[in-house]
């Protein structure tokens, strides 16, 4: 009998999960803030409590990769989703710019998916 999880590692979606909420707290306020705007209603999402949600959804994306490391033991997951945490945050905070923003959103996105395949090759 083939068991879905490890005791203690938590589910091998989370790390999915937790990204697409940061891609859809980023990405998905902005749409609706666009289709709102073209049906005539305004709307003005406070920034500061926009840019703390992606950053959450963010930092629990590296957590929920991290936390696959007691199933599969690979730590790249783990560097990658770092690596794709970094440039985001930056363009949150630091200096805004599209292509690095694509560019750690796609490297987050990579790493939920590796972690979450490495987890699924176990079961």
């Amino acid at each position: 009998m083939k068991h879905a999880t490890r005791p203690g590692s938590g589910p091998g979606w989370l790390g999915l999960a937790a990204s697409a909420l940061a891609l859809l707290s980023c990405y998905g306020t902005l749409a609706a803030v666009a289709l709102l705007s073209a049906l005539g209603i305004a709307l003005d999402p406070d920034e500061g409590i926009w840019a703390a949600a992606i950053a959450l959804f963010t930092l629990l994306t590296i957590g929920a990769v991290a936390l696959g490391y007691r199933r599969h033991h690979n730590v790249g997951p783990t560097i990658l989703a770092v690596l794709g945490a970094g440039p985001i945050l930056w363009t949150l905070f630091a200096r805004y710019a599209v292509i690095v923003e694509l560019t750690g959103f796609t490297a987050l996105t990579a790493a939920a998916i590796w972690g979450w395949w490495l987890g699924r090759a176990l079961s």
